[in-house]
């Protein structure tokens, strides 16, 4: 995954517009466009800027490690967002649980005929 990929994604995690990010890295809206479409790379001081922002390693924005923060905790909208991944997964496991139960009866009557 590249930088710009990386940084759309989070800042989306995030829910926070370019236009915001760029007010709080003291830089322009086009700029952390620029960066999201891989067009301009940014400074190792922006990098810094953004990092805080976005609560994550300049490693993970860099794609230098699969961990976001320096600690290896999961920032809170990151374990928000995984969370919501599992209770869908629990609701789908839910689902084709009772499928496969009908699907059993149904096959004990037909047994039963």
């Amino acid at each position: 995954m590249t930088f710009g990929e990386r940084l759309k994604e989070l800042r989306k995690l995030k829910k926070i517009t370019q236009k915001e990010l760029a007010t709080k890295c003291e830089t322009s809206q086009s700029l952390i466009s620029e960066y999201e479409k891989n067009l301009k790379q940014p400074t190792a001081e922006m990098i810094k800027k953004i990092a805080i922002v976005l609560d994550v390693s300049a490693d993970y924005l860099l794609g230098l490690s699969d961990i976001p923060t320096l600690n290896n905790e999961i920032p809170e909208y990151l374990s928000k967002e995984l969370q919501k991944l599992n209770i869908i997964k629990e609701e789908d496991i839910s689902k084709q649980l009772k499928n496969i139960a009908k699907k059993i009866i149904e096959l004990a009557e037909l047994l039963d005929r």
